[in-house]
């Protein structure tokens, strides 16, 4: 006897607004709601001015470089790739039945 599966779907649709109010001390655009203080600790962190990005990623990132649609599309993608680059590690540790 086959069985049939009856899969309903339910989408939702969340809204949390535009980011309007900015933080006085480093601002930062914030959602309405969002709690003060949650950016910079209420100016206790001061980060440094981001610097402009070298080129190629610089061409890339603002579209004057002819490869800036594709990169853009798969930007995602690439920053998949390396994610797990910058995490510090200094020793590749391979599992097996010996050592767990």
């Amino acid at each position: 006897m086959s069985q049939i599966l009856n899969i309903t779907l339910i989408t939702l649709k969340v809204t949390i607004g535009a980011m309007v109010k900015e933080c006085p001390h480093c601002h930062a655009l914030k959602f309405k709601n969002e709690p003060a203080g949650i950016c910079c600790a209420s100016g206790k962190v001061q980060l440094p001015v981001i610097e402009t990005s070298p080129e190629p990623m610089n061409g890339l990132l603002i579209d004057t470089d002819p490869d800036s649609n594709l990169f853009l599309k798969s930007i995602h993608t690439f920053n998949l790739c390396f994610q797990m680059t910058s995490f510090g590690a200094t020793q590749i540790v391979n599992n097996n039945a010996t050592n767990g």
